[in-house]
């Protein structure tokens, strides 16, 4: 593991950083203020499974993160306000995206909700100012637990759900109004 606080305010750290991989987990705070930090690299045999609570928050400068297939859980506000994080792959295994866990990643267009994702928690893309299409892969539309999930996010961005989905997906509790986005079928 990366502890809790281990790179806590290294604002010089640039990156990009490779994770060894044999860690597992990646403690809170563990990356938070690193303004500087541009890039993690996981390599494809990693055995991360956890990011934790904060640990990316506040890295302005994160630009792209690869996470592992085998990776399960992020906690909350794990890229909070890492204005710049422009590429994130989510992995298949995940099953919940938490509290901010893109809160304020300005830079993030296009994100790719993974079939096996069932809930969405409150402010998860709060903010997400340059999201230009938000796509979800299950077929039947993940529990959103707040209206506020989807706070922030610009009128143009194209929701994309599978093909036979788009009237469960319009018709979803808190989910983006289908009166102000737009909302496409697309095959998997």
């Amino acid at each position: 593991a990366i502890g809790n606080y281990a790179f806590y305010m290294c604002m010089s750290l640039r990156g990009p950083l490779t994770i060894p991989n044999t860690v597992t987990t990646l403690g809170t705070y563990a990356f938070s203020y690193c303004v500087s930090l541009e890039g993690i690299t996981l390599p494809t045999n990693s055995t991360l499974k956890t990011i934790n609570d904060y640990c990316f928050r506040y890295c302005f400068a994160l630009k792209s993160i690869t996470i592992p297939s085998q990776f399960t859980t992020f906690k909350q506000y794990a890229f909070g306000s890492c204005y710049s994080l422009r590429e994130i792959t989510l992995p298949s295994n995940m099953t919940s995206v938490p509290t901010y866990l893109f809160q304020q990643a300005y830079g993030l267009s296009y994100l790719s909700i993974p079939s096996n994702v069932t809930t969405i928690e409150a402010y998860a893309f709060n903010n997400c100012a340059g999201l230009q299409k938000l796509r979800f892969n299950r077929a039947t539309p993940p529990t959103v637990s707040s209206s506020d999930a989807f706070t922030g996010i610009p009128t143009s961005c194209i929701i994309s759900v599978p093909t036979g989905s788009l009237t469960s997906y319009k018709n979803a509790t808190n989910y983006p109004s289908s009166s102000s986005y737009t909302y496409v079928e697309e095959a998997s």
